[in-house]
């Protein structure tokens, strides 16, 4: 390569780099609440958003073919379910990188959810947010700000202790509440439920509590370690040597408010800070590695709804007006859009000679490994995995594992696994629904590992154990 040519390729790596670090970590607001003080307003925000942590190539190791990436889907509290499936795996933490989907606790009994966060925190395992996981963090941060005030901990101390005590408020601190009136109930903001299950998991062990009982699992509660790993986790991890995304909801290929093809649309045109260049370097060769991956990142920074954390954490179905619905069976599931989407990238070339390819789109495909939607189960297709296969309803524990013998493996395996990617419960009546799940996760489970395609031409593993009956 001579001189000019190189001098270019080290512009566009250089200029995407910035780029990049740019968008790293960037943080949103996901519901502010607004306090009048001495007739100020104040906005606080609770949620404590991280939108995007990046996974790099030497954290997961994938180059070395006895290392391992272990995926869970949603755990909900199920410790023993959580240990059994990676016992069934022999995790082994020097060989394997753990991440899981989102929503860690709830449901679960309070024990199982501590356990649960007392194993993740402790041995600092990546995954995001789930919807749950977000409403535990706000009431958490909001108790931090409350007994932050002047005589904020003992009120939160004695409304604690009476609740536990009598299993719920006097009469005239119910009213108080119910109408958050009054100097602390005001501070309530509206709409969050007190003493509900995410508010008993995010609260933390008052001295009450010592002096009442004896300090068991069952009465025990989140520590500060839990709260700050919680607050650590985004809203999306980006894997970007393997082209892929973890979000608990999911993502959307394209804002479904505008046509696939618009130019707007981040995968209808090259990655923006490579096509500003190309008109006047159309000799340079460029990095087909580097503008996949300043894709896959104008993908979250470009497409309203991946930058808004309501919708990553609750997405199930797109109406047909583009609005977004976290009910399944309110429209198209986003998981059909994007592989519809995926399954029209061309790649970068002719892009690059020949302008516009009106046979497909200038992008090349990404995957993404979400959970959240239990009433679909175990929902695979070949650009989306989704593993909330129920484990709190009683139903298993899924986990996708990929290791770098699998991404190493022959393309042909590969390809000869696409007529049997897709799979799922989905669009079931609802009186049928359950049933069939129950029908269909046995099913899988006995025919475990079940390989599929994953990635360019690589394969993955899927893997469930059997949870309890709540």
């Amino acid at each position: 390569m001579d001189v000019p040519r190189r001098a270019a390729a080290f512009l566009v790596l250089t200029c995407f780099f910035l780029y990049f670090l740019a968008y790293h970590e960037r943080t949103a607001s996901l519901g502010e609440w607004v306090h009048r003080v001495s007739d100020v307003e104040v906005k606080r925000d609770f949620s404590k958003i991280i939108h995007t942590k990046t996974v790099s190539a030497e954290d997961i190791g994938l180059d070395d073919p006895n290392r391992r990436i272990i995926m869970v889907g949603d755990i909900h509290g199920m410790n023993k379910s959580l240990h059994h499936l990676l016992s069934s795996l022999s995790y082994d933490p020097s060989t394997d990188t753990l991440f899981h989907a989102g929503d860690i606790v709830q449901k679960g009994s309070l024990s199982g959810c501590l356990s649960v966060l007392d194993f993740l925190s402790s041995n600092r395992v990546r995954g995001v947010r789930g919807n749950h996981d977000q409403t535990i963090i706000e009431w958490r941060t909001w108790m931090e700000w409350i007994k932050s005030l002047k005589g904020g901990k003992k009120w939160l101390d004695r409304v604690d202790k009476e609740y536990e005590k009598h299993g719920g408020l006097d009469d005239d601190e119910e009213k108080e509440m119910k109408k958050r009136r009054g100097k602390w109930w005001s501070r309530v903001p509206k709409g969050w439920k007190m003493f509900g299950e995410h508010y008993k998991i995010a609260r933390c062990v008052l001295p009450f509590f010592i002096d009442a009982y004896i300090l068991t699992p069952r009465n025990r509660a989140m520590t500060q370690e839990h709260y700050e790993y919680m607050l650590s986790l985004p809203l999306i991890l980006h894997i970007p040597s393997q082209h892929m995304y973890i979000a608990h909801g999911g993502l959307l290929p394209y804002n479904p408010k505008r046509p696939v093809d618009h130019p707007k649309q981040p995968l209808a045109h090259l990655p923006t800070l490579i096509s500003r260049i190309v008109g006047s370097l159309s000799t340079v060769r460029l990095d087909e590695e580097a503008m996949r991956v300043a894709q896959e990142v104008e993908l979250l920074k470009e497409v309203p709804q991946n930058t808004d954390p309501w919708v990553v954490l609750n997405i199930r179905d797109v109406k047909d007006s583009g609005k977004i619905s976290r009910k399944a069976g309110k429209g198209t599931p986003w998981a059909k859009l994007w592989n519809k989407t995926v399954k029209k990238c061309n790649g970068f070339e002719e892009a690059v000679k020949k302008g516009k390819n009106r046979d497909g789109l200038p992008c090349m495909p990404s995957t993404v490994v979400y959970g959240h939607t239990a009433k679909r189960g175990l929902d695979v297709h070949r650009w989306t995995v989704g593993l909330d296969s129920g484990c709190s309803h009683g139903r298993s524990l899924t986990a996708l594992v990929v290791s770098g013998a699998d991404l190493a493996s022959d393309s042909l395996e590969a390809r000869s696994l696409e007529d049997q990617a897709s799979f799922s419960t989905s669009f079931l009546p609802a009186d049928d629904e359950e049933r069939a799940l129950h029908e269909d996760e046995e099913h899988e489970t006995s025919r475990r590992p079940k390989t599929i395609p994953f990635g360019d031409n690589g394969v993955g593993h899927l893997y469930s154990v059997k949870c309890p009956a709540p």
